[in-house]
């Protein structure tokens, strides 16, 4: 009998591609595998792949999100 086993069932550890992440940030693949290179944010590679879990985009737009001044 097999048993079932699960990956961390959480949507927000779930596996996403350059598509996906530039469609969060809002920028285009070549600027999200730019920031993959440079790292910006930690990968995950299988193989020729390469992924991002989604909490840690979430992290990344939290510790790049900075507060702006009220001003005058």
């Amino acid at each position: 009998m097999m048993e079932n086993f699960s990956i961390n069932s959480n949507r927000k550890d779930r596996l996403l591609n350059a598509q996906d992440i530039a469609r969060i940030l809002k920028v285009s693949k070549p600027q999200v595998y730019l920031m993959m290179r440079r790292g910006d944010f930690p990968v995950v590679k299988m193989g020729r792949l390469v992924r991002a879990r989604e909490s840690v985009i979430e992290d990344f737009i939290d510790r790049s999100t900075l507060a702006m001044d009220s001003g005058p």
